[in-house]
């Protein structure tokens, strides 16, 4: 106190250079640089002094509060450095900097608090220069930092101290943002944001740029949504090949356990939902990742295409999303005019394709596959196809590949020369069951042979009593069959 009585008791005997209203503009948690730069022509400083002349408003109030001026940080002739409480704890000025007559204050992780006017004070043997700066304070709020689908967000730029007549406008994920539907306006001359209803789509980074006299400052805060994080988006088109295997996500946020998942399927007839398909799948509860309620098709059968939806509650709040099955294959029509074959493209939705591209797949000595792509169009003409040639479909929509098909010859080629074979003749099936009765009484009587070796070889003496039996009856019958024979030579 004695040191800074002295230095006003000093002012009033030296020439006084004075200078104010530079306004500084940065957001809650940066750096800020409060400028003070002199000429460099001026004698080296006896001191200087940074005084916190008042604070225009406490932002737990939100009203005017001056204060008496207290010293944020000085430098006495001696070079020693002396700080204030609060924010001068985290305030320095550069001495680096001094010999080009800049003796600005860099405060670390500004705070709301800290807003207010600021005065430099630079004295020297002939002349004392003063200038004042206003520090202003910016900073996003939400009402809710992580509210759930559903649910009314405010946004609020905060500036401490508030200027009067700023200019304020908002960005969102780095492109300017201006409400364009009923859930979305203004309030409080641009500075705050009202949304309904939030979804995903309101998640990410929200930015409030403040213009005041000639200055500009901006702060940005992220909002979290909390909900079904994948797929983001209410409608998301799955694209897939008839025959394969499809995932359909439907992913919470982790924190978040939803309560009577199911999945349903959207009929094209209002009030009345189509069978899931017999290969559909809900992956099962587990206590490691209660949020993913994902779903998956085995395989993916014709007529499987359509809207799924998933469906939950969190906090009695319903949330959902609908994935949009899309199919895809490869169709052939042969015998055209002019020789050779037609591949077809056939997507079941071409909403959104833009283009269409087919590639050939061969594989080389190595097993290497080569893809070759050489025509741009949804239809093909093939003049001769090879054995083992693999066609490839692949389309596209705006923001890149969507989805393929495939073609393969070998096994196409093969389905069709069973297809052209028809149904076997009326002999060929009794010639085949005739063969496979023989077959059946050859293997029972070798059969009942093995149980009847198996029954008697642990006696030896009852297997040459059975032997001696089947010879005797072997005997006995060719003799009444001579026997027969002769009488029947007689009576002739």
């Amino acid at each position: 106190m004695l040191a800074l009585i002295t230095l006003l008791g000093t002012i009033l005997f030296i020439n006084v250079i004075w200078s104010e209203g530079t306004e500084v503009l940065v957001a809650n948690g940066s750096l800020a640089v409060l400028p003070c730069v002199v000429s460099s022509s001026v004698q080296t400083p006896l001191a200087v002094q940074w005084v916190r002349a008042n604070i225009a408003q406490r932002p737990d109030l939100g009203s005017p509060n001056s204060m008496a001026p207290s010293t944020v940080w000085r430098m006495d002739a001696s070079g020693m450095e002396f700080r204030g409480m609060g924010v001068g704890q985290r305030s320095g000025c550069p001495h680096t900097q001094f010999g080009k007559g800049e003796f600005s204050l860099q405060i670390e992780e500004v705070k709301n608090e800290d807003a207010g006017t600021y005065i430099c004070t630079v004295m020297t043997k002939a002349v004392t220069i003063q200038k004042q700066i206003t520090l202003r304070v910016i900073q996003v709020s939400f009402s809710s930092y992580q509210p759930l689908e559903g649910s009314n967000v405010k946004i609020a730029c905060n500036i401490f101290p508030s200027p009067f007549r700023a200019t304020v406008t908002w960005k969102f994920n780095g492109s300017p943002f201006t409400p364009k539907s009923p859930y979305q306006m203004w309030t409080g001359a641009k500075k705050e944001i009202n949304l309904t209803r939030v979804s995903q789509k309101y998640m990410g980074n929200w930015t409030c740029i403040v213009q005041y006299k000639g200055q500009e400052g901006k702060a940005t805060q992220s909002l979290t949504v909390m909900g079904i994080t994948s797929p983001a988006s209410d409608l998301t088109v799955v694209y897939t090949e008839l025959g394969s295997s499809v995932l359909l996500p439907c992913v919470y946020s982790t924190s978040l356990t939803p309560e009577n998942p199911s999945w349903t399927r959207v009929s094209d007839t209002v009030g009345r939902l189509k069978p899931l398909p017999p290969s559909f799948h809900i992956s099962p509860v587990s206590s490691k990742t209660p949020w993913n309620r994902s779903a998956w098709i085995e395989r993916v059968e014709k007529g499987d295409e359509g809207i799924y939806k998933c469906l939950g509650s969190v906090e009695r709040k319903r949330m959902e999303r609908q994935l949009w099955v899309v199919t895809a294959q490869v169709l052939k029509t042969s015998g055209t005019e002019n020789g050779g074959s037609m591949l077809t493209c056939h997507v079941s939705n071409t909403t959104g394709i833009t283009k269409y591209e087919w590639v050939e797949v061969t594989d080389d000595t190595n097993n290497i596959q080569k893809m070759t792509p050489f025509h741009w169009e949804k239809t093909l003409k093939i003049e001769e196809m090879t054995v083992n040639s693999r066609y490839l479909c692949r389309y596209f929509g705006e923001k890149g590949i969507l989805g393929n098909a495939t073609y393969h010859v070998s096994f196409m080629s093969a389905l069709k020369q069973t297809q052209q074979s028809g149904p076997l003749s009326a002999g060929m099936i009794a010639f085949l069951v005739m063969l496979l009765l023989m077959l059946l009484l050859v293997v029972i009587q070798l059969y009942k042979n093995h149980r009847r070796r198996k029954m008697i070889l642990p006696y030896p003496a009852l297997e040459t009593i059975v032997h001696s039996f089947y010879n005797a009856q072997e005997c006995s019958e060719r003799n009444r069959a001579d026997t027969k024979g002769q009488n029947d030579q007689n009576a002739l």
